[in-house]
């Protein structure tokens, strides 16, 4: 792996976000593979993330869960991700926006018959 550095412009703040308490182009290689590691290691604890896949999906419906005061559903059902106190069922998407990425839409929206357990 090259051991330069890239320069980075410095972002402004979005609303709500904090600033980071450490710059990770000052971090290695195997010390930003560890702090990632830690990070989904903790959000695993807080039952924000299940799998260890990209988290944009677990937080997405952690978050959808959180603000319609519903249950996240198993793995196990199609069709739906958060069921809300009333019984309605909830697919949720999400897609993580880069500088970079190109993609633009999101997976289909399941139209399987949906069950409740």
């Amino acid at each position: 792996m090259a051991s330069e550095r890239v320069s980075r412009a410095k972002e402004p703040l979005g609303e709500g976000e904090q600033a980071m308490t450490y710059e990770p182009a000052e971090r290695s290689t195997p010390q930003l593979l560890a702090d990632w590691s830690a990070i989904m290691r903790e959000l695993r604890v807080r039952d924000i993330i299940r799998t260890n896949n990209s988290p944009a999906g677990d937080i997405a419906e952690a978050k959808v869960a959180e603000h319609y005061c519903g249950a996240r559903g198993s793995f196990s059902q199609a069709g739906w991700d958060v069921e809300t106190p009333d019984g309605e069922l909830i697919q949720v998407k999400a897609m993580r926006q880069t500088p970079t990425s190109k993609r633009r839409n999101l997976s289909p929206i399941a139209t399987a018959p949906i069950t409740q357990s």
